[in-house]
């Protein structure tokens, strides 16, 4: 048995605390309509799709 491996998971990402993440969604600005996030999310669509038809 000296010759066995003891392997463990190594984590991604270093540990952090929501307040750390959260901070970073903050947005001053006018919000969204749901009609311009939909056009956003489907001008992405066609973009990804195009990319991969050549």
């Amino acid at each position: 048995m000296a010759d066995d491996a003891l392997l463990k998971a190594a984590l991604r990402f270093a540990p952090t605390r929501p307040e750390e993440v959260f901070a970073s969604l903050v947005f001053d600005g006018e919000p969204k309509t749901l009609e311009e996030m939909e056009a956003g999310i489907a001008a992405e669509a066609k973009r990804r799709y195009a990319r991969h038809r050549h």
